[in-house]
């Protein structure tokens, strides 16, 4: 990847590399982040995972509670940070290790 990585770039992943960092990310703050996306983005990434564990994340998100301590914002973060310690460690792939910085 030539940018950045953010939020975002979960769609540029492939299924394997995606599946690592859904493994490794907390699951409430993957299910936070996933309901404050966009339907778009939700459904190219809950495509690239296991039957099962799409259906599991989706139901999940389908029946997340917005409440006052879910942080969407931090969620995410959470998540990016998970996608950049990885690509840090070489276990997903990325092009250029110096687009993994902090925000």
């Amino acid at each position: 990847m030539s940018e950045l990585v953010d939020f975002q770039d979960l769609d540029l992943l492939d299924g394997g590399d995606l599946r690592a960092v859904i493994a490794q990310a907390s699951e409430s703050s993957v299910v936070a982040a996933l309901f404050a996306a966009s339907p778009g983005q939700r459904r190219r990434i809950l495509d690239k995972l296991a039957p099962e564990t799409a259906r599991r994340l989706d139901d999940l998100v389908r029946d997340h509670v917005a409440d006052s301590d879910a942080n969407p914002d931090e969620a995410r973060r959470e998540v990016v940070e998970t996608l950049r310690r990885l690509g840090r460690n070489g276990l997903i792939a990325f092009a250029d290790p110096d687009d993994i910085v902090d925000e």
